[in-house]
């Protein structure tokens, strides 16, 4: 009776162990990937899956690779490359067709300038931009750049020259069509012959040469005034100290553009 016993007993934990077996045998893979969602991403940029089956990672060259749209994102033997913006399900599936899926969202290309507003710029001044795509520098030279007013401002090859009063809009173009933009305002140049005048005597005087946009104009086309006339006195551009120190000169042209001249009168040590 004791054998019969243990008999059964054996044929029973055989019995489940064959059940475990079978049961094992026809469970299906649980695969999984590193991440379920990626998000934000930009054209260009590439990535690497991790896959795992059962919980054990594996080669990405085991698994089977597919994308529902290419033309976002191609995904081979678990690379992941975007290509277009846009969202794309990337699936990654054993070869008995367990699988897993990534959702794949492409943005826009983010094209930014170091700059989006230059004012006051003058005549002849020059400078150049910095651009960037998805927060990358890049050469200036792979982008179309575009002034929508050539009077006023030219822009070539990231090159930008002020050429006349005005605004501008400077456009910044990549391969893709994603554009950036720059709004640049021109004013008139006006400058004097000098900036600076010392160590003047009283009684002394003199007239200033004004030019706006670097042309030589007539001082009684310009309004003149000075910050203290008990120093000096500025009448078309014809200068005379008055008393000792400082004065501002300042010539101002009809659109309000001005240039100033600082001028310093001392005693006269030689009485």
């Amino acid at each position: 009776m004791k054998n019969y016993i243990q008999k059964i007993i054996i044929i029973a934990i055989l019995l489940i162990a064959i059940l475990i077996w079978i049961i094992n045998l026809f469970k299906p893979d649980v695969v999984t990937l590193n991440t379920m969602n990626i998000e934000d991403w930009h054209i260009g940029w590439t990535g690497t899956y991790t896959a795992y089956v059962n919980g054990k990672k594996v080669d990405n060259n085991e698994m089977i690779w597919s994308s529902d749209n290419t033309n976002v994102a191609t995904c081979i033997n678990g690379k992941l490359t975007a290509v277009g913006e846009g969202v794309a399900t990337v699936t990654c599936m054993t070869k008995k067709g367990e699988y897993t899926t990534c959702l794949v969202t492409v943005l826009p290309d983010v094209v930014t300038l170091n700059t989006e507003k230059l004012e006051d710029w003058q005549i002849g001044w020059k400078g150049s931009f910095t651009v960037s795509i998805n927060g990358k520098k890049v050469n200036n030279s792979e982008m179309e750049w575009i002034s929508d007013n050539t009077d006023v401002a030219t822009c070539v090859g990231g090159n930008l020259t002020a050429v006349g009063e005005g605004s501008a809009i400077i456009t910044c173009i990549n391969d893709r069509g994603y554009s950036a933009k720059c709004v640049v305002t021109v004013v008139d140049k006006v400058t004097l012959n000098t900036e600076k005048l010392e160590d003047w005597q009283i009684g002394w005087t003199g007239s200033f040469a004004a030019y706006v946009n670097d042309e030589k104009v007539n001082n009684s086309e310009l309004e003149w005034s000075s910050d203290n006339e008990e120093v000096a006195t500025c009448i078309d551009g014809n200068l005379t100290a008055v008393g000792a120190g400082t004065a501002t000169i300042t010539c101002m042209n009809e659109k309000g553009y001005y240039a100033t001249c600082i001028v310093t009168v001392v005693e006269d040590d030689s009485e």
